[in-house]
């Protein structure tokens, strides 16, 4: 008994291999259409191997026809009975691997008579048809690079081959970029927007727009894919690496930590009891007096004999110990670093796109001479700037090329003069992950005094 099985496929379906529902099948051959076609407009498939089966089957008669679900053979039900009929006429049998919707028949081979007996399913193949119809197009706007289907994302227009700047709305989404560069907080971000503009806008949707790819000029499908470098960008490549860092960042930061306008906030804990340490402030019933800062432990275990929390310590005093302390110890830390190894990888990294990119660009001189046709011409286009945004996205998660130079400027102590609060802390979590405070006090005199120190924790 000969069995072949026949396959209609999207340009996004796996190409190697056959689906799972046929591996309880030996199959002789395997005929396979695919749903976007050669041509300049990319039309529906006419399922030339469909057609091919048929007449091999004048030479090599066929027992089973095996696909995957009964659409596979035509865009109608028509189409489809026709279809059963001529396997009917070559004693050929029709089997389903797979039952997705009662359209897809009884267990058993499928007859024309059988598909009779389910047009009461009719509505239902429909919108099966209807379903494969609306992928097929997106897949065709995907293979040319064009937007995905849906609403535009704020900020753009939609113009005809891409998305266009909005001269109304962009400058709102670069206000809240440029307002989480600067302090590091989506929340704050989004009340600096909501005061400026009067657009109100949640955290979460503030999150989605930072690590959306739109706004880096790429284009996100929903396969997975992204095609970089498809429209001018609100956010610049070193713009949207520093971003993604912060926000890696924050996600270790306790919560309401990272929105802190204070620079130790949810940095500093206690070394003994790994109490986390929180920043009070004590004003004065005088206004010429000024505001006192302290930092105490949120969850003390008595690490200290005889005495039952820990007591607090002065925020200043404690601010300038860590300084005094990544000016000391910032330039040996940095040392061990593999910056050769993380050279060579960046050069591998580039020397990767930049021979994906030569391919991409001679693309149309081989589909002009015939080499390449433009159903094969068009998905290794599609699939090589897929593959060249992946490599840029890896590239972008390295650390920065200059990062030795920032630790030795940030290792001077002039450099802390003059910082404020917000610029502190944006240095301290760029190289630190937590402060240890280290208490001094003998078992005799358990006493919190003036001898302890801090211990950094570097992200490297």
């Amino acid at each position: 008994m000969r069995v072949v099985a026949y396959r209609y496929c999207n340009v996004e379906d796996n190409l190697l291999g056959l689906p799972a529902s046929f591996a309880a099948w030996t199959i002789d051959r395997v005929y396979q259409d695919f749903a976007i076609q050669s041509g300049s407009m990319l039309e529906i498939s006419s399922r030339s191997q469909l057609q091919q089966f048929f007449q091999d089957c004048d030479r090599y008669p066929v027992a089973v026809l095996l696909v995957q679900c009964l659409t596979d053979l035509g865009d109608s039900l028509d189409s489809i009975r026709a279809i059963l009929d001529r396997c009917q006429a070559i004693n050929c049998r029709v089997q389903v691997s797979e039952r997705t919707a009662p359209i897809d028949g009884p267990s058993g081979p499928l007859t024309a008579s059988s598909l009779s007996d389910m047009l009461e399913h009719a509505q239902i193949f429909n919108t099966q048809l209807r379903s494969r119809s609306i992928r097929e197009g997106h897949a065709r706007k995907r293979l040319k690079v064009l937007p995905p289907p849906g609403r535009v994302p704020y900020g753009y227009l939609r113009l005809p081959k891409c998305y266009g700047i909005d001269p109304a709305t962009a400058p709102i989404v670069k206000a809240l970029f440029d307002q989480f560069l600067l302090f590091g907080s989506v929340r704050g971000a989004v009340r600096y927007v909501t005061k400026k503009y009067s657009k109100t806008l949640s955290p979460s949707t503030a999150l989605r727009w930072l690590t959306s790819p739109v706004y880096r000029g790429h284009l996100a499908y929903g396969t997975g894919d992204i095609i970089s470098d498809t429209h001018v960008a609100i956010m610049g490549p070193d713009e949207a690496a520093q971003i993604d860092r912060l926000l890696q960042r924050n996600r270790r930061m306790p919560k309401r930590s990272a929105s802190s306008e204070r620079s130790l906030s949810g940095l500093v804990v206690c070394q003994a009891c790994a109490s986390p340490m929180t920043i009070a402030s004590v004003k004065s019933r005088k206004k010429s007096k000024p505001t006192y800062l302290y930092l105490r432990p949120t969850n003390c275990k008595s690490c200290i004999p005889g005495i039952k929390t820990c007591g607090a310590i002065a925020y200043d005093e404690v601010l300038q110990r860590i300084i005094e302390r990544i000016c000391d110890q910032l330039p040996s830390a940095i040392v061990p670093l593999p910056t050769e190894e993380l050279q060579q990888i960046r050069q591998q990294i580039n020397q990767q796109i930049l021979e994906k990119q030569t391919i991409l660009q001679a693309i149309p001189n081989l589909e002009a001479q015939q080499i390449f046709d433009a159903k094969t011409a068009t998905l290794r286009s599609y699939t090589l700037r897929a593959e060249i945004s992946i490599l840029q996205s890896n590239y972008s998660k390295l650390p920065p090329p200059n990062l030795i130079s920032i630790a030795k400027t940030v290792s001077i102590p002039e450099f802390w003069t003059g910082l404020s609060e917000t610029e502190r802390r944006f240095y301290f979590r760029e190289f630190l992950r937590r402060v240890e405070l280290v208490r001094g006090f003998t078992p005799d005199q358990p006493s919190l005094g003036t001898d302890w120190t801090v211990e950094l924790v570097f992200m490297f």
